[in-house]
């Protein structure tokens, strides 16, 4: 039985991510869109607690949609422009408020289909894996 609907994308919904601790979700679709959902407390109701900015260009699918393990509020982004992006609270902001903090243009030759995050040591390393249209796996280590 479905227990709630969220509403709001204006286009198809192609992925989606719970945070580490399941109080937000992270939704992106074809038209670019990343909506940021934060659960209203244990058991509550979803409700859309911000969107990520647009890219520069034009608005571009997005296939794929992560969470970084932990609790520091890093998501990345691929899609149908070739790129991959870390996007990570953004100075004195509320913890919904994301800033752009890494990109990697033509991260491989064609869409960017999916991306994961690979669990690190207490470095802070921003360790990813992409996979994409050019028939590749790429591994990056990307410097916030």
């Amino acid at each position: 039985m479905c227990d709630q609907v969220l509403e709001g994308h204006g286009a198809t919904v192609w992925a989606l991510a719970l945070n580490a601790d399941g109080t937000r979700l992270a939704t992106c679709d074809h038209t670019g869109a990343v909506f940021l959902w934060a659960e209203a407390g244990h058991g509550g109701k979803w409700a859309r607690a911000a969107a990520l900015p647009a890219a520069a260009g034009p608005p571009a699918t997005l296939f794929d949609v992560a969470w970084a393990p932990g609790a520091d509020g890093r998501l990345a982004t691929c899609g149908a422009d070739d790129a991959l992006r870390v996007w990570a609270p953004a100075d004195g902001a509320d913890r919904d408020v994301l800033a752009l903090r890494a990109e990697a243009k033509g991260a491989h030759a064609g869409d960017v289909n999916a991306v994961a995050w690979r669990p690190a040591g207490g470095d802070g390393a921003c360790l990813l894996a992409s996979v994409g249209d050019d028939e590749l796996v790429r591994i990056w280590e990307l410097a916030l």
